[in-house]
């Protein structure tokens, strides 16, 4: 008899199941015994617990005696599913989007507070409506304010980034101007929770900015947000860190456009996230090759809408300094 076979049992698949199968079964009981369902009934809210933990023990001691490594699979699943003729999908993604930026607009209509808050809640919902890929306005500009063109003598030194955030990051800027969806990849889901990887090239002097939001009403408040920079060579050129001063937040919807536009710009000094979701940190692990060794960084923590910025300064590695591009050709 198979030593796991009662685990076998309450994932509801037999022992010769496949690994695609093993990791689909379970997310569909995850799905069927999720606690959030039952939030309107404590008896139900309390038998899903119970079986949520038998559902998370089970699968932990079948993927470790199998030795999976989860990212693979997810990633081979990924390339599964793009080879597959693409499905009618429900953009449920764009949905919620779509009503937390109504409900967010509707908020600062009905308390447009002073006539200085009301104009820089304005400039924040122009830029949140601003199309991918354009630059965003400083305050008091009438034209669109263009990134600093790339210098020759300045060479790539990041090449990817990546993170994971409880809940999810709405919206990334690179120098100012809001990265296209067509960069952007789901890495990881858990629970609601999503990473990305986005391939961009970062040059010294380079800043970013994330747009991260955080549903307090679940799992008693948790919130996560982990970042990564990942070179040519796969190795780590940062992460986050809640004593690096390169991190700051801003969570003043007037003070937003500003922080965005420019890189002089410092907000608010990082935090080490208080109430953290510790499986982020697993998941970065296997997406860094086990090389993660970052904080979840958050700012005030009632703060579940905030802005965090990463200014690309200081990058020392082996053979930074010899580190120079050929001049583009004209």
């Amino acid at each position: 008899m198979n030593p796991l076979a009662s685990e076998y049992e309450i994932l509801g698949v037999s022992p010769d199941v496949s690994d695609h199968e093993l990791q689909r079964a379970y997310r569909a009981m995850v799905k069927q015994w999720h606690p959030d369902q039952f939030h309107d009934d404590p008896i139900m809210r309390e038998e899903a617990d119970r079986h949520m933990r038998e559902i998370n023990a089970a699968y932990q001691k079948i993927t470790e005696a199998r030795e999976l490594d989860e990212v693979e699979l997810e990633e081979e699943e990924e390339e599964n599913q793009e080879a597959a003729p693409p499905a009618r999908k429900t953009p449920t993604a764009a949905i919620v989007l779509f009503v937390l930026a109504l409900f967010g607009s509707l908020v600062l209509l009905l308390n447009p507070g002073s006539d200085e808050d009301t104009e820089g809640s304005e400039e924040t919902l122009s830029a949140a409506a601003q199309p991918a890929g354009e630059t965003l306005s400083s305050p008091g500009e009438g034209t669109n304010r263009t990134p600093p063109e790339p210098e020759p003598n300045r060479p790539v030194i990041i090449r990817k980034i990546g993170w994971m955030a409880d809940d999810f990051v709405v919206d990334v800027w690179h120098n100012g101007v809001r990265v296209n969806d067509d960069q952007r990849r789901l890495a990881n889901e858990r629970y609601g929770a999503c990473g990305e990887d986005v391939t961009l090239n970062l040059r010294e002097g380079d800043w970013l900015v994330f747009n991260v939001v955080n549903n307090r009403m679940r799992w008693g408040g948790a919130a996560f947000f982990g970042a990564f920079g990942w070179s040519e060579e796969e190795t780590l050129r940062f992460v986050s860190k809640a004593e690096d001063h390169r991190w700051s937040y801003e969570d003043d919807p007037s003070k937003v456009p500003e922080f965005i536009a420019s890189f002089n710009k410092q907000g608010n000094p990082i935090q080490r996230t208080t109430n953290t979701w510790n499986e982020g940190h697993r998941l970065l692990g296997g997406r860094t090759k086990g090389l993660w060794n970052g904080d979840s960084i958050w700012g005030d923590p009632k703060s579940r809408n905030l802005w965090i910025k990463f200014k690309v300064v200081g990058i020392t590695f082996p053979g930074a300094d010899e580190m120079v591009t050929e001049p583009e050709s004209q």
